[in-house]
């Protein structure tokens, strides 16, 4: 069996851009999905040095357990639903915005005559629109990620050895982020991870899980 390579780094890649990808492969992991925009970003910019051909293989084990969603037609409807509740929230956002300008506008005496009460016609509907929709999007977000769960228990088989490899690359980077530390002479506590898994070596528990958060904050033992 051929030797699998080891991440290809420069000698000063950006740490805390490390510590964020290690949080993304983990997520996904459990099927936590985040956005990949902001890391493609930041491995095109060199900050983790020589890693485009690594972040390809990881790209396509991430877009490929991020399809699980696309088995259930339920988490098809409520993204689509989603996706209106945000259209919405933006337009009690331009409205609040628009009710807020006119105000100003006539606190300095400012504002044209026919506009100066305008405000108080979308100030409240706007406030209502924004409350209702953040409720919303976090109703949907919840009732999509229990769909999400299920399916993952419905096909826990599925992705297994993908899953098995995003954690294997995952101590690889906790053990690369470990040695740069050291290497350094850095202090382990400015580099904190969040995770959801916890089965990595290297790794101290600094916070558990708590009523509001549902991760664990770890650092690198050096």
């Amino acid at each position: 069996m051929a030797k699998r390579k080891k991440p290809n780094f420069r000698r000063e890649i950006d740490l805390k851009t490390l510590t964020n990808l290690i949080t993304l492969l983990d997520c996904y992991r459990i099927d936590r999905y985040v956005e990949l925009d902001s890391m493609e970003k930041a491995i095109k910019d060199g900050k983790l040095g020589k890693f485009d051909v690594r972040w390809k293989e990881i790209r396509r084990i991430l877009y490929k357990i991020g399809s699980l969603p696309k088995l259930s037609a339920t988490i098809d409807k409520l993204l689509k639903i989603r996706e209106r509740v945000k259209i919405l929230a933006m337009i009690g956002a331009y409205l609040f915005v628009f009710g807020l300008g006119v105000f100003v506008l006539t606190f300095f005496s400012a504002c044209p005559e026919w506009l100066k009460h305008t405000y108080a016609y979308v100030a409240m509907p706007s406030i209502i629109i924004i409350l209702g929709t953040r409720l919303a999007d976090e109703y949907i977000s919840r009732k999509i990620a229990l769909e999400i769960e299920n399916l993952s228990k419905t096909h826990s088989k599925k992705f297994r050895f993908l899953r098995e490899r995003l954690k294997e690359i995952a101590q690889e980077l906790i053990d690369h982020l470990g040695n740069s530390i050291k290497d350094r002479n850095e202090d382990a506590d400015e580099y904190k991870i969040d995770l959801y898994n916890t089965d990595y070596a290297g790794i101290k528990v600094v916070k558990r899980p708590g009523t509001l958060r549902k991760h664990y904050t770890v650092v690198c033992k050096v």
